[in-house]
């Protein structure tokens, strides 16, 4: 993810991003897209239920 689009995405969320923290937002966002796709690949068992509701 880019600079840019760190600046576009904030803009149309609404969110106030300094540019000086552009860079950083970009590099967190960039990780956590990476681990994204790694849990979006892992392969689930035909047999996987979802995992019940905690309701405290």
């Amino acid at each position: 993810m880019s600079e840019a689009e760190v600046e576009r995405l904030a803009a149309l969320l609404g969110l106030p991003i300094e540019p000086e923290s552009r860079a950083v937002v970009a590099e967190i966002f960039t990780g956590l897209l990476t681990a994204a796709r790694l849990l979006a690949e892992l392969p689930l068992p035909a047999d996987a239920e979802p995992a019940p509701i905690f309701r405290p």
